[in-house]
């Protein structure tokens, strides 16, 4: 029997790997790195790749929320006022909901807009089916919604951004341990 779950967990695991992949990431001036300490360069360094390599004109987009997510915002903020993008943010949490006025992005919501090009958020981890364990926190129910509605999820954990192709499924993110 555990021999069974052993291969259907290698299977799932090895199923799940082709439908993500590691960003690449992009050149960020050092006097702002400097600024940080090395895990929030680290998160600043995924929140921009997630942004840089995802975000086009046109999209709606869904705001997670955690501390990577601050860099994501303020990247889209930098990157709407420079390219002039025409984005609409759906907030995941009350932290998004003021990072997208913060950084001056038009608001959206799910019953006006249900439909999401792509979604930023943090996890604690990800297991080898591609199920998010988030931390504490009160907004897991708005974030599993939103992911649910988009087309494409970009997470980070462990220092890495990770884009996941396939549309999470309901159980896509847990509530991690405390």
């Amino acid at each position: 029997m555990s021999q069974k779950r052993g291969a259907e967990a290698s299977a799932a695991g090895e199923a799940a790997s082709k439908k993500y992949r590691v960003l690449n990431v992009p050149q960020i001036d050092a006097a702002r790195l400097e600024q940080l300490d090395h895990a929030s360069q680290e998160k600043l360094k995924a929140a921009y790749a997630a942004v840089d390599e995802n975000v086009h004109d046109n999209m709606v987009i869904g705001i997670g929320s955690g501390s990577t997510v601050v860099f994501a915002a303020q990247r889209i903020g930098e990157r709407v006022k420079k390219e002039k993008l025409s984005l609409i943010c759906i907030p995941t949490s009350y932290q998004a909901l003021q990072l997208i006025r913060e950084h001056q992005l038009v608001l959206g919501d799910l019953t006006t807009t249900p439909k999401i090009d792509l979604t930023i958020d943090g996890a604690d981890e990800i297991t080898p089916d591609l199920d998010c364990i988030k931390g504490g926190g009160g907004c897991h129910v708005q974030e599993k919604i939103v992911a649910y509605n988009s087309a494409k999820f970009v997470v980070r954990h462990s220092g890495k951004p990770t884009c996941c192709a396939a549309r999470l499924s309901p159980r896509g993110c847990t509530t991690g341990g405390v």
